[in-house]
């Protein structure tokens, strides 16, 4: 039957028909056929979630009239490059799929805010172009004729027939931009619009960004894959993150946008892009702690949106084919742990969800403890945004369904100086990394070492050990060692051979090595002529190898155990609240964690720090001078 259109079509018109629409394109992408096994859940896991999400930002946009009318306002960060146009659409595709005109206007308002102000911005942003072209779509879809949308509507389309490629000629390299710009040109060549501009992809480059975008996700990232595979206890797992070092925040967002482009593509997905979406599913099944952590190393620690790309990703493995179905049930269980963790380590604010759990619980010191760019509009808008991707797929975990931490576990993944280790033995779970950061070699939360450490107590409640690495990016080499400083050097430790096995001990040999030089360089040029560059570094000289250093589980906690030479000096540093540190020569304590050492050591205190998590840190040094041969052994225990 032919349905006869109203040229004054209100947005309350149009709700109910566009929110049974828009869950159908966001399942298939509007690209194909349903690939896989999911269906669209009755009493959805993340319905109320989203709910709770999209409810604040309405109330703290800035007025109509006054300055900044329709930005989105939250004190910490105050405003951020991208949050105004990504929350913005999202808050339309929430408001359409609820059924909320009071959420379509305020994204409409915040999209025309951001429109506005791109001419002003010093570069282009992949996920503001991404959320105007998304939002153009569905605006030209489900209310062409709403007046709101009708007066901004022309900016919007001059906008977009302006955008050009800005990472994906670099074929030679991969970082999630690479990614979240493969999803965008998609978006893009749904636009229906064309460009007279020779550079634009909507444009001369239309034909050429498209290839560069299916090859991407067809092609591209499935042969990384291939070879950066690694055997686990639960089949082939991938880490796709950026390399070389590969933040554990950034395999969370890779993992989502890959599904989010699988999704887009529909049936024209290869079978090696679903195949590779299960591969770095396993990854990060293996990579959760038990609480549900997922990001605790690396650039951005900590920050909402890995928990939120996380479930998509894993809901949308696990409705492929390609998963085996008791894979899905430990996929689906990892999506709610993710979403359970947002829901009570971070929560919900008057200003939104708090982006990390130090903006909850000290937001006048938080800025202190997150990366450049970090803020609420748009790490919010991401979570959001996710979870509705996500919310056709996501189909509750059976009842008793687990991850792989919740069993004994011991696997090492990746590969290079991203490889970390991970180990559940008794009421313990710990993750180790065997590199310092070469790109990063300031940044001490992309350490060598026990990155993680937590403990279970009654009620199968889990807490941490070890306070999480604060954040220290900025300045000369700062790394918790073991640092070998005999004569004067500073040795950062770089490990070659790594094992674990089922005893949870890891074993390897290590080189203390003088610190890296980044290098930035370029990896190809775009098609304006304009070099595309990366990150690299050039690594220090090695001062001495083949150093056998031991992480073994105790009854306690964890052992670290190192071979130094006679006269040795070797530093080891130890984060604790500063509220309740206690130092002696032979040993450290705080309200979580008892530290003791078998050699006496000379201890300074050094702060405040702060980490994503928790403010007022201190740093125990630890220096041992003049060390006899043999091994130095520092235990970790559990105070709980």
């Amino acid at each position: 039957m032919r349905v006869r259109r109203s040229r004054s079509r209100s947005l309350l018109a149009i709700l109910v028909p566009a929110a049974v629409v828009v869950a159908l394109l966001l399942l298939t992408g509007g690209g194909g056929s349903i690939s896989g096994r999911g269906s669209g859940p009755p009493g959805s896991p993340v319905a109320a979630f989203i709910d709770q999400l999209a409810a604040p930002w309405p109330t703290v946009q800035r007025p109509q009239g006054g300055h900044n009318q329709g930005q989105y306002h939250e004190p910490v960060s105050g405003g951020t490059r991208y949050g105004d146009s990504l929350e913005g659409y999202t808050e339309i595709v929430t408001g359409l799929r609820t059924h909320r005109p009071s959420l379509i206007r305020s994204g409409l308002l915040a999209l025309r805010f951001a429109v506005g102000r791109a001419p002003l911005r010093a570069r282009p942003s992949v996920f503001e172009n991404l959320s105007v072209a998304a939002a153009y779509n569905l605006g030209r879809t489900h209310f062409p004729n709403d007046p709101l949308f009708v007066s901004q509507r022309g900016r919007w389309e001059a906008f977009l027939r302006q955008v050009k490629l800005i990472k994906l000629p670099a074929t030679t390299y991969f970082g999630n931009h690479w990614l979240v710009e493969a999803v965008e040109v998609q978006e893009l060549l749904r636009t229906g619009l064309r460009s007279s501009e020779k550079l634009a992809v909507l444009g001369g480059q239309r034909a050429y960004a498209a290839q560069l975008s299916t090859d991407l996700i067809n092609k591209r990232i499935p042969a990384m894959a291939r070879a950066g595979s690694v055997s686990s206890p639960i089949g082939p797992a991938f880490v796709l993150s950026d390399p070389p070092d590969n933040p554990l925040v950034y395999q969370g967002l890779s993992f989502g946008f890959y599904a989010r482009a699988i999704q887009m593509l529909g049936d024209r997905a290869s079978p090696a892009a679903r195949q590779t979406l299960v591969k770095i599913a396993r990854a990060s099944l293996l990579l959760t702690a038990p609480d549900g952590d997922l990001a605790y190393f690396g650039r951005n620690q900590e920050e909402c949106w890995g928990l939120a790309a996380t479930a998509l990703g894993a809901w949308e493995a696990a409705s492929l084919h390609e998963a085996r179905p008791e894979l899905d049930e430990q996929l689906r269980a990892l999506a709610e742990r993710a979403v359970r963790r947002l829901r009570t380590a971070y929560r919900v604010g008057p200003y939104g969800l708090y982006y990390t759990p130090i903006v909850r619980k000290d937001p006048r010191h938080a800025l202190r403890a997150l990366d450049p760019g970090a803020g609420g509009p748009s790490f919010a808008g991401m979570v959001q945004l996710m979870l509705e991707w996500a919310y056709p797929v996501a189909i509750p975990a059976p009842r008793g369904a687990t991850i792989p931490a919740d069993h004994p576990l011991h696997a090492k993944l990746s590969h290079g100086e991203s490889r970390v280790v991970v180990v559940r033995r008794g009421r313990f779970w710990y993750a180790v990394r065997p590199s310092t950061s070469g790109k990063h070699p300031d940044d001490i939360r992309a350490d060598f070492g026990l990155v993680a450490f937590k403990v279970r107590e009654a009620r199968d409640r889990w807490h941490d050990v070890l306070h999480l690495r604060p954040f220290t990016r900025g300045g000369p080499p700062n790394s918790a060692g073991p640092l070998l400083r005999t004569g004067g050097l500073l040795g950062l430790p770089f490990a070659s051979a790594v094992s674990v096995g089922p005893s949870g001990t890891v074993a390897m040999s290590i080189a203390w090595r003088g610190h890296p030089t980044a290098v930035k360089y370029a990896v190809a040029r775009n098609p304006a002529g304009h070099r595309i560059k990366a990150l690299g570094y050039r690594p220090g000289p090695v001062y001495r190898s083949g150093v056998p250093l031991t992480y073994s589980p105790t009854p306690c906690g964890v052992r670290l155990s190192v071979i130094a030479r006679a006269g040795d000096t070797i530093e080891y540093s130890v984060f604790l609240s500063g509220s309740h540190a206690r130092t002696g020569r032979f040993a450290v304590a705080d309200h979580l964690s008892h530290t003791t050492f078998n050699r006496p050591a000379r201890v300074s205190l050094e702060g405040p720090y702060y980490s994503a998590v928790e403010s007022g840190l201190v740093r125990a040094r630890l220096t041992f001078a003049n060390l006899p041969a043999g091994p130095l052994v520092i235990t970790t225990c559990a105070r709980i």
